[in-house]
């Protein structure tokens, strides 16, 4: 995997990387003097870059939330990119530039970003980024981020691997119309309808699970409803959902923090009509 990915690192950030390390050691982190000579130097549009990757099956894509201490987030705040193969840079995108001019080359921005959504039937299945200033880090599920420390002369990488989910799972769902039907409360599992949207989700959100899945609207009240669907969803033994209750979670948390709600919200919404499994014929 770090094979491949070290040569997408090369890709990625040729050019710049350059510009701020030795060339026969491109991985390794310059001296405080270096970065101020090298910074000294340059022209004024060359800054140092934070890369994201999306790698995983043909025709799928995901969604991130990204967010930054500092410098010039070059996609927003949110982006969607379609996946490719582990060697192929046309997979990887420029989400973070440093701000010119830089008084202080040694201050260090740090760049997260979660991914908060995928194509159904495919999972996160791995988190690599490398770093400058800090190497290789590589993590797994259920962590869905990265944060990398970077400055003016020194970027970073991150990679995000999905895969195929378990037996081409994730192919059902229901919509809020179904959850909400008094009839279909005996379908409920893992969770009450009295139960505190805010105390399940962990955000500032006021009403019951119920409440919420009737909620009307646009922004927070369409994610509202999306996900309580897609949390009943998550739990049902009869639904072949495509995402996990701790996903569902981490990324309506993600939406409140960066008040983009409509991202999440089209995710949700696509997996829960995706056809409903329920057996309800008792009804």
């Amino acid at each position: 995997m770090k094979t491949s990915l070290l040569r997408l690192s090369s890709l990625a950030a040729a050019g710049v990387l350059t510009a701020a390390c030795a060339t026969d050691s491109p991985l390794t982190a310059p001296t405080a003097d270096l970065r101020r000579s090298t910074v000294a130097s340059v022209v004024s549009d060359i800054h140092q870059l934070v890369t994201l990757c999306k790698v995983g099956p043909a025709g799928t894509s995901a969604t991130f939330n990204i967010s930054a201490t500092g410098g010039n987030l070059k996609h927003g705040t949110t982006t969607t990119l379609a996946a490719t193969a582990s060697d192929n840079p046309d997979g990887c995108i420029e989400i973070w530039q440093s701000n010119w001019p830089q008084p202080n080359p040694d201050v260090i921005h740090t760049v997260t970003v979660t991914e908060v959504g995928q194509t159904g039937g495919t999972v996160l299945e791995r988190v690599v980024s490398f770093s400058q200033l800090d190497g290789w880090t590589e993590e797994f599920p259920p962590v869905n981020s990265a944060s990398v420390r970077v400055n003016y002369a020194n970027g970073a990488t991150i990679w995000f691997k999905n895969i195929d989910g378990p037996d081409d799972g994730g192919a059902a769902g229901c919509t809020p119309g179904f959850w909400r039907q008094d009839q279909h409360i005996s379908y409920w599992t893992g969770f009450d309808p009295s139960d505190l949207y805010a105390d399940v989700f962990g955000v500032d959100r006021a009403g019951t699970l119920m409440e919420n899945v009737w909620a009307r609207g646009g922004g927070a009240g369409a994610l509202a409803r999306h996900s309580v669907a897609a949390l009943l969803n998550a739990t049902s033994s009869e639904v072949d959902y495509p995402y996990s209750v701790a996903e569902i979670i981490a990324s309506v948390q993600a939406a409140f923090a960066s008040g983009d709600f409509e991202s999440a919200k089209n995710v949700f919404e696509a997996a829960n009509e995706l056809g409903c499994t329920v057996d309800k014929s008792m009804n």
